[in-house]
């Protein structure tokens, strides 16, 4: 179903393998297009990790990587030689009888039958297993780490785990049964079903579960396994321990425990403190074992409408440039915001005199939006939308400008001149309103409600340069009142903001508060200065 795998090495000194494949390109449906190749570099790489993972042995298209893991390196033994801690995997030659050949063909085929949904979740989980793989060598603990990470991917997307309140922990449990314990049973009922919702709980269960939910009666009826396999009441215990190493690693660097990392004669468990731990051997076989069962029991299709373009090599997704999109028209005034942020990206890009600078679009359309819907736009999104309007207003060419902007610019001016995080940013370029300045109280907590919301997504992010110059015009109006511990504290805001401006450095370390701020100075190009309009229409 992917192609054919044949061995062409000359001798068992060749490890050479041939992967054909015949690519398939969708053409575009009733619309004229191109055709463009995924490339072989992709699929090499893919169904090197399902050979790897379906037949037990080490495929990449890269011959170093092979060679290091399959040569005689490590072979001597110890806890660092990952030849004796997991048997067969690194061997330099592999044997595949027909009975091994025809399964893999199945699983294969098992595989690319799946929804996309669910490919794509056994490939992330195969390509986390055989990433541990190649990583035994160096780091047992990370590659242990990444064994139980493969079934943990799956089993947070695919298990459906209703979460239960004893799965929480006990200690926070506790605490909350006593803080509730006189309320009504059906707000008790409510409260934990609130705390549940917002909890990751259990991740270690679900990773058990997912595992021993797959593993049958046949699974401890194998023959031909070396060593001392798992039994059935180890694999619980082992498994939670299992999760607790990977935990402590991710956590706390911890390393495995000394037993795990001697090679151990191919058994697949071991002792830690009393308890039954998984060995790589044990990890291994169970983890392969919990991945192909996902795979065959998900449901299977002949096709699937899906857009995979995304998908394929070479396309990465990322946002545009704000020229492209911001003079788009809008229906919800939450849209503003976003359209404003992107509004000052392009100022700023104008005022440093950047290569080819961005350029606003016609606007019009938009700002007729903005007249039509402010009248009903909620408190919050207000702000966003006059000073959308009036920063696209007063930068653009008048031939460019709204119809009737005037009229409309004095008719909102007073909730464009509010303290607030929106509308501090046009605060370094019109200063404040005339006949409403600012206190410095008000400035300053208008700073900070900025700041607080800059951490949110759906807050306002202004680029570098305006919060640099927010910080250095509120620092002049403490210079001018004689307050210069505040002048100084702010200034170095405005450095730990716009890291690695030499002017603001400067301006840091020679501050004495005798001669003006003047953020156009510090942080503008010296051809650009005198541009920068200093009055509201």
């Amino acid at each position: 179903m992917a192609g054919a795998l044949k061995n062409v090495g000359a001798d068992h000194q060749d490890t050479a393998c041939l992967f054909e494949i015949e690519e398939r390109i969708e053409a575009p449906v009733n619309e004229p297009g191109v055709l463009v190749s995924h490339g072989v570099g992709p699929f090499l790489d893919d169904f090197a990790i399902v050979a790897t993972f379906g037949l037990g042995a080490i495929f990449s298209r890269r011959a170093e990587t092979v060679r290091a893991l399959t040569g005689s390196e490590g072979r001597r033994g110890g806890r660092d030689s990952h030849h004796t801690l997991l048997s067969g995997v690194y061997d330099e030659t592999v044997d595949v009888s027909d009975v091994q050949a025809e399964e893999f063909a199945r699983f294969v085929e098992a595989l690319l039958a799946l929804e996309r949904r669910s490919f794509l979740g056994a490939m992330r989980a195969m390509r986390s297993f055989v990433s541990g793989l190649h990583r035994l060598a160096d780091d047992p603990s990370l590659a242990y780490t990444l064994l139980v990470a493969a079934i943990e991917s799956l089993a947070q997307t695919f298990d459906d785990y209703e979460p239960r309140w004893q799965d929480l922990d006990m200690r926070k449990r506790v605490d909350l049964d006593r803080a509730i314990a006189s309320a009504a049973t059906d707000v008790q009922e409510a409260f934990r079903a609130a705390v549940l919702k917002h909890e990751h709980l259990s991740l270690g269960r679900r990773y058990r579960e997912f595992i021993l939910a797959r593993v049958d009666g046949g699974y401890f009826r194998q023959t031909g396994l070396k060593g001392r396999p798992v039994a059935r009441w180890e694999l619980e215990p082992a498994l939670r321990l299992a999760y607790g190493l990977r935990s402590a690693h991710v956590h706390e660097l911890k390393r495995l425990p000394d037993v795990l990392t001697i090679g151990a004669h191919h058994n697949e468990i071991a002792s830690v403190e009393r308890q039954p731990a998984l060995t790589f051997e044990g990890l291994y076989r169970v983890t392969r074992h919990a991945i192909r069962a996902f795979v065959a029991e998900q449901p299977k299709i002949e096709s699937e409408p899906y857009n995979y373009q995304l998908e394929e090599a070479g396309i990465v997704s990322l946002p545009w440039a704000a020229q492209y999109w911001i003079g788009r028209p809008f229906s919800r005034p939450s849209e503003a915001l976003p359209r404003f942020e992107g509004a000052l990206e392009i100022l700023c890009s104008q005022l440093m005199h950047e290569p080819n600078p961005a350029l606003f679009p016609d606007m019009r359309p938009v700002l007729a939006e903005v007249e039509r819907l402010l009248g009903q736009a909620p408190h919050a999104d207000r702000p966003a939308m006059v000073c959308l309007y009036i920063l696209y207003n007063t930068q653009i060419a008048p031939a460019y400008r709204s119809p009737g902007h005037e009229a409309f610019i004095e008719a909102h001016i007073e909730e464009a001149s509010r303290p607030g995080p929106v509308t501090l940013t046009l605060v370094p370029l019109y200063g404040e309103h005339d006949d409403d300045a600012w206190s410095l109280p008000d400035h300053q907590n208008a700073l900070d409600a900025y700041f607080d919301q800059r951490r949110r997504a759906n807050g306002l992010h202004a680029p570098r340069l305006v919060e640099a110059a927010m910080c250095l015009h509120l620092a002049e109006k403490y210079r001018l009142v004689g307050d210069l511990d505040s002048a100084r504290t702010t200034i170095a805001r405005a450095v730990e903001t716009h890291p690695g401006v030499p002017a603001l450095l400067a301006l840091e370390a020679r501050f004495n508060g005798e001669a003006p701020i003047d953020w156009e100075a510090v942080l503008l190009p010296p051809a650009k200065v005198s541009e920068v309009e200093g009055g509201m229409a």
